[in-house]
């Protein structure tokens, strides 16, 4: 897009174009945070549990995905319970809500929503993730990636 021109106002950036166009983008004026560090504090765990993504998930993933909810793939996700003989997947939208479960014993009990898509993405690099529970997050992580999620654990 040919720029025309631009104003920048607060915490906004607005962008003209010459066909009439107008891209306005919010701006923050802040330090990036350190990720080393966050990540460090973050995985850094006295509870630390192993959790394997068994490969038959893409599968189920793929079930699910149409009956997710969100306009977009990027905006879809899907619920993801770990108990201790099942993982149960749900995906509910307008239409309905469908669950279908995996026998799995897992040894744990962890439930978080993330998007279908980026989860098959995930296990494309790897197949487990570390359950930190006295931090309530889940570390995906395999050579220079890290994904964390904050989980919720079911009291017992």
């Amino acid at each position: 897009y040919p720029l025309k021109e631009y104003a920048v106002a607060d915490s906004w950036t607005h962008f003209f174009m010459e066909n009439g166009t107008a891209f306005s983008c919010r701006t923050v004026d802040d330090d990036y945070p350190d990720m080393e560090t966050f990540l460090k504090e973050t995985t850094e765990s006295e509870e630390v549990t192993p959790v394997a993504l068994p490969s038959d998930l893409k599968n189920i993933l793929d079930a699910v995905i149409p009956m997710c909810k969100g306009d977009s793939d990027m905006e879809k996700t899907v619920e993801v319970s770990y108990n201790h003989k099942d993982i149960v997947l749900v995906a509910e939208k307008e239409t309905g809500k469908l669950k279908k479960t995996v026998k799995y014993n897992s040894g744990v009990d962890v439930a978080f929503m993330i998007n279908p898509i980026f989860l098959k993405d995930i296990m494309n690099k790897c197949d487990s993730f570390n359950l930190l529970a006295d931090k309530s997050v889940i570390h995906f992580s395999t050579g220079p990636f890290n994904h964390i999620i904050s989980v919720e654990i079911p009291e017992e």
